[in-house]
């Protein structure tokens, strides 16, 4: 079967070199391309046609025994709405913190563009690139010693403590998810701030407004799609990140992500195939809506 499927990818390869080359037309030479079916070879053109319809129909077969496979998995359906709003819960926490924290900082950053704001700016997106298991590692040791400095002071004081109440946290979660993903909601809202002319700040500002009302009354509206997309980027990174939440969860705390990894690694394929169909789709859907919502010919 896999020499097969591979043959038939071939075969629509080869058929792709001979398709003809079509010039962008429009407004500042952009646009839709042309395409005239009449300049392509018919035998080739159907070549092209049968090996995507056979590969379209293997791919649609696969998914589909998938579904069988997760549906048919009576405990992987009853644990799947506890699974779906764990990770949606923090996914939405994460991306709320990140985008607050993102138009916070590059609108501060327009306002006073000195260069400790520039150089803070540039810090706080650093962490996009650093491994999750290392991020991780940097947000559990000072958490850690914060609540053991927190208890001490409570048994001290009160003469019981808490224990450890941000380690293996929700919330702890949360930030380790805003603090990796950061980069992505900062630069889309800065790049969205970027698109705005100074001018319409001070037009505002001579009429009365001061700084964050003109963030909430001018600029917000203008921003609508790049909030959108800070929001849909941060939610399906977070909705698909594994070593993190391994080593940051709660103790019971299963998301989407770990209970794939969890059946995966135990090779019980079919446990895991409603939450990994789940992941896709998530990460799928927010797409569609982007693609929409920045399509400049609905506006």
């Amino acid at each position: 079967d896999l020499l097969l499927r591979r043959h038939h990818e071939l075969v629509a390869l080869r058929a792709l070199p001979h398709l003809p080359r079509a010039t962008l037309v429009g407004r500042g030479g952009l646009g839709r391309a042309p395409f005239d079916l009449r300049r392509v070879p018919l035998l080739e053109l159907i070549e092209f046609l049968w090996a995507l319809l056979l590969i379209t129909a293997e791919e649609a077969l696969e998914a589909l025994a998938l579904v069988d496979a997760a549906v048919g998995q009576a405990d992987a359906l009853a644990r799947f709405p506890d699974l779906a709003a764990n990770s949606v819960m923090v996914a939405g926490i994460a991306a709320v913190v990140s985008l607050l924290v993102a138009l916070g900082l590059a609108y501060c950053k327009r306002l006073q563009p000195t260069r400790p704001l520039r150089v803070a700016a540039r810090l706080a997106t650093l962490c996009y690139g650093v491994p999750g298991p290392v991020l991780a590692l940097g947000v559990l040791v000072p958490l850690a010693a914060f609540d053991n400095w927190l208890d001490a002071q409570m048994h001290a004081l009160l003469g019981f403590g808490f224990g450890l109440m941000l380690t293996g946290s929700v919330a702890a979660l949360c930030f380790a998810y805003a603090v990796r993903f950061l980069a992505l909601a900062y630069g889309s809202v800065d790049a969205g701030l970027e698109r705005i002319t100074p001018s319409m700040d001070s037009a505002a500002r001579t009429l009365g407004s001061g700084p964050w009302r003109v963030l909430v009354r001018v600029h917000a509206p203008l921003l609508r799609s790049s909030i959108v997309a800070a929001l849909i980027l941060v939610f399906v990174d977070c909705m698909k990140e594994l070593p993190m939440t391994l080593l940051l969860r709660p103790f019971g705390f299963e998301t989407l992500a770990t209970h794939v990894y969890q059946f995966a690694s135990a090779e019980q394929l079919e446990a895991s195939a409603l939450a990994a169909l789940a992941i896709v789709v998530v990460g799928l859907a927010p797409v569609i809506v982007l693609s929409r919502v920045m399509d400049p010919t609905r506006r």
